[in-house]
């Protein structure tokens, strides 16, 4: 019995990372390195420009995939830095929400005490991610990049905590994937706040 319900527990956790990861994971193959789709969205006659200026910006961050997927997918006009270091914070916070959701989901249905613990712990770390990018927002409209990466290293930190609790189990979280990709987004929001004016 306790097997049977390990393999659901195994079953949702993988629908829910497949529902987290396929979007990105479809992005990304349909962008060469470094380089911007014009397919990607309808922007108007400014698209070649702001792919330019999307390509100069992620080109010194760690994940240049990872940027110009998230920059290209929500832009908020004339591109900056701070303008994209503003996108990267949303779109991470909106899936640090959906797996806060999942991670509260798995929980109440998980079979094991440990794991149980582990899912609440993710959840509460990512509703902290949730507060430290608002202060991060913050931060950004101040100009104060001293503790923007103070905020933002603090985000990187609640992700790996999140798999952590796992990883001292002899497991792996069932949201590792997403976990790697928002810190990658938080990465690359550190390496833009270096421009930041």
């Amino acid at each position: 019995m306790a097997h049977l319900s390990s393999s659901l527990l195994l079953l949702v956790a993988a629908s829910a990372v497949m529902i987290l990861t396929v979007a990105p994971q479809a992005d990304a193959r349909r962008h060469k390195p470094h380089r911007f789709s014009l397919h990607h969205q309808n922007l108007g006659s400014s698209l070649p420009f702001l792919g330019v200026q999307i390509n100069g910006l992620c080109r010194s961050t760690d994940y240049p995939d990872v940027c110009i997927s998230a920059l290209s997918s929500s832009p908020l006009g004339p591109l900056s830095p701070a303008t994209a270091i503003i996108s990267t914070i949303r779109a991470i916070d909106l899936k640090a929400k959906v797996a806060r959701g999942v991670s509260l989901q798995l929980a109440a249905r998980a079979t094991d005490r440990m794991t149980r613990e582990n899912l609440k712990n993710c959840a509460e770390m990512y509703a902290d991610v949730s507060f430290n990018l608002a202060k991060s927002l913050a931060n950004v409209r101040s100009r104060d990049r001293n503790v923007l990466n103070v905020n933002l290293s603090a985000v990187i930190d609640d992700f790996e905590t999140c798999n952590d609790g796992f990883v001292e189990n002899g497991t792996r979280s069932p949201l590792a994937a997403q976990n790697d990709v928002m810190r990658k987004m938080a990465s690359n929001g550190l390496a833009l706040a270096e421009k930041l004016k």
